[in-house]
């Protein structure tokens, strides 16, 4: 057990979520290409959140996230976080 508690199956989690469906939880990565932010991406994904990941790309690199491209439920949009950004549907 950690300290948030045991982790929940697969299948507890698809039931919560509605896996990949238009249930799923979606959750916004500021700085997602840095190391922390990729690592916090594939942990977010792993757990069946859609992740939007947003970066300037000044400190973080695309390599770091190259992996995840194409991934259904990954969108990674260069932004500055500092500067009015609009995103479109449901964030969690």
């Amino acid at each position: 057990m950690t300290a948030a508690g045991p982790r929940p199956t697969a299948e507890a989690r698809k039931k919560r979520t509605g896996g990949a469906g238009p249930k799923a939880l979606a959750a916004v990565v500021a700085g997602g290409s840095g190391f922390i932010g990729s690592h916090l991406c594939d942990f977010l994904l792993e757990h069946d959140f859609k992740v939007i990941c947003l970066d300037n790309l000044i400190t973080g690199s695309k390599r770091n996230i190259a992996h995840l491209t194409g991934h259904r439920r990954f969108v990674f949009l260069e932004a500055d976080v500092s500067r009015p950004l609009n995103l479109s549907g449901r964030v969690d």
